[in-house]
């Protein structure tokens, strides 16, 4: 009877305890993933906050090539079109060298 008592009182005892703890555990690993997912989103707001920035350079240096890019344009043209006047003015001085 001592015997089945003590077996008894041991079980409980192993028993309140296991559920204690686990209840114990369960909290902290729930406090974990709370911080590492606090923690994953804070990086990713960096990063978030990182590329935008980059973005916002990216499109600056877009818009200054797209307007270097109209400049130089202009000035083929114009090199275009200064070479066609003296490449016909070499013409006519080589047809009047050859009168």
């Amino acid at each position: 009877m001592e015997l089945a008592k003590g077996i008894v009182i041991a079980v409980l005892t192993g028993l309140v305890t296991w559920l204690l703890t686990r209840r114990k555990n369960n909290a902290e690993i729930n406090k974990m993933e709370g911080e590492t997912t606090e923690t994953a989103v804070t990086i990713w707001r960096e990063m978030a906050h990182d590329f935008k920035a980059e973005l916002t350079e990216l499109k600056r240096l877009v818009d200054e090539l797209k307007s270097e890019n109209e400049q130089l344009k202009k000035i083929v043209a114009e090199l275009k079109t200064e070479n066609l006047n003296l490449k016909k003015e070499i013409e006519i001085l080589s047809k009047k060298s050859n009168y």
